[in-house]
């Protein structure tokens, strides 16, 4: 049993606790940004036009789809990130197909196909060469040259994006 203090109104009493219970009180739950809200309280997604906005969820069925579809943000910080992530991601997607100039070869180990990435050692925007090796959700280019002129196009998004990444990913 562990002793503890309960305080109500002002007023402290003593109470007895059981190993398991005050395990309990004091365990920390994990916060992420992407809890669902009580009713009525404030949540973030983004419009039809991939633009920030909040909402209040009343348990209707566009806050349920939300929060199944992952567009559902109990947290602007995070959901700010999350918003400028998936959409530089679908500008690259887009810039990708216009300009690669070739199909990727998967199977090719030898093929000049990379992606972009951020090095937080060096602190910069960098290119890496990948073989037969494709990563969810990456933006692949089938030379190195189509990847360095994307990162004029959107090392400063890239950039920001590394910078201020959540802890939780």
């Amino acid at each position: 049993m562990t002793t503890a203090k309960l305080i109500i109104n002002g007023k402290e009493f003593e109470i007895q606790l059981t190993e398991e219970q005050a395990q309990e009180l004091t365990a920390q739950k994990k916060v992420t940004g992407f809890e669902r809200v009580k009713a009525d309280e404030t949540y973030f997604h983004t419009d039809g036009d991939g633009e920030f906005s909040e909402d209040y969820d009343e348990g209707a069925s566009v806050d349920d789809r939300r929060y199944q579809n992952a567009n559902y943000y109990s947290d602007a910080t995070i959901a700010e990130w999350c918003i400028r992530n998936d959409t530089l991601n679908r500008k690259m997607r887009r810039w990708a197909a216009e300009h690669n100039t070739d199909t990727i070869d998967w199977e090719d180990r030898f093929s000049d196909t990379c992606f972009i990435s951020y090095n937080y050692e060096q602190k910069e925007v960098d290119i890496t060469h990948c073989c037969a090796t494709a990563r969810a959700g990456v933006v692949y280019f089938c030379m190195r040259e189509i990847a360095e002129e994307a990162i004029k196009e959107f090392g400063d998004e890239i950039e920001w994006l590394a910078e201020n990444r959540p802890k939780w990913f």
